[in-house]
């Protein structure tokens, strides 16, 4: 485990307060009227206004600073500027300087029932105010300055309390600096894993869109492939129809093939037959010839031979004619 992992994990759930509580526990003492004898430069008109009761210890209002100086360092809770010739819309501006931080700051007061009033609250050796002007045709008075802060004797004790409670609280801040980088560096490692679950939901969502899209080409495909499966069915028993024909075809098929060797042995045979008759046939001819030649040679000479018989047998016919006529006239006679 490196140093940062284990920042990361030591990094308390809330920063340890106790130290700074424990500084701040000691009640402070109730504040009184601080009187002219804490502040110096006595002389001064600004100072004679704190605990001023005389009508004619005022000043006029303008806006210029008036500087309050006190002997030492005081813990002042409230300062109250009484005045006349003001109205609410008027402020007062408040100066001082810590005594702790050494830093100027300024408060502003309306004007409100007679007064201004600060809430000051800090260790401070003097301060200051500046009235706002009032304009041409009114006068304003600042009659009297009432400071209210901690007694004298219980200054000592008021600074150890702060000088305390400042050093505690620079512990706390050192100690909140540490938080506070262990907690930075948390922060950074969440803001890098929320970029990258940014990332992985915008991921997520083309991932979504992409799925919705698949959906819908999944609805259009199974539609499409029960139409497929359909027309496989319907191809099936058309297929079923054909085989059943096909087979009935190939018993035609196989019968006529049968019957084909049939006809064609007896085709061979009829083509023996018929090859013999042509030469039977190829055959006649001559002989015949030769028939005709010698049965005229034998006409002749058998026609030569009864050529006697006939004459003699003609000659016989008509002696015996001859013969017979003679005794026919006889008779007759």
């Amino acid at each position: 485990m490196n140093d940062r992992e284990a920042s990361v994990i030591d990094a308390p759930s809330e920063p340890d307060m106790t130290a700074i509580e424990a500084a701040f526990s000691r009640a402070l003492p109730e504040p009184i009227n601080i009187d002219l004898s804490f502040f110096s430069h006595k002389s001064r008109r600004s100072t004679n206004l704190v605990g001023n009761e005389t009508e004619d210890g005022y000043i006029k209002g303008r806006k210029t600073w008036l500087d309050f100086d006190l002997r030492e360092v005081i813990y002042i809770t409230t300062v109250r500027v009484n005045a006349i010739g003001y109205e609410t819309y008027n402020e007062m501006e408040f100066s001082f300087v810590p005594y702790l931080s050494q830093e100027e700051r300024h408060l502003t007061a309306a004007f409100s029932e007679g007064e201004f009033v600060f809430s000051v609250n800090d260790f401070i050796k003097g301060f200051g105010l500046r009235p706002s002007e009032t304009g041409f045709f009114k006068t304003a008075k600042i009659t009297k300055v009432e400071v209210s802060g901690v007694e004298k004797e219980h200054i000592t004790g008021m600074v150890r309390f702060a000088q305390n409670a400042d050093r505690e609280m620079k512990r706390a801040e050192d100690s909140l600096s540490k938080y506070f980088a262990r907690a930075q560096i948390s922060f950074d490692e969440i803001q890098a894993n929320q970029e990258q679950i940014d990332e992985l939901d915008r991921k997520l969502d083309e991932k979504g869109a992409e799925i919705k899209s698949l959906e819908i080409q999944l609805q259009e495909v199974s539609g499409h492939y029960k139409k497929i499966q359909e027309e496989i069915a319907v191809a099936k028993t058309v297929l079923g129809d054909q085989a059943k024909r096909e087979e009935a075809i190939q018993q035609n098929i196989d019968q006529l093939t049968e019957e084909r060797k049939d006809l064609t042995a007896h085709i061979s045979r009829l083509g023996k037959d018929l090859r013999e008759l042509k030469a039977n046939i190829n055959l006649f001819p001559t002989e015949l010839a030769g028939y005709v030649k010698q049965g005229t040679r034998n006409v002749r000479l058998y026609a030569i031979l009864c050529s006697v018989p006939v004459g003699v047998l003609f000659m016989l016919h008509i002696a015996c004619s001859a013969i017979l006529s003679g005794c026919l006239t006889r008779f007759r006679h």
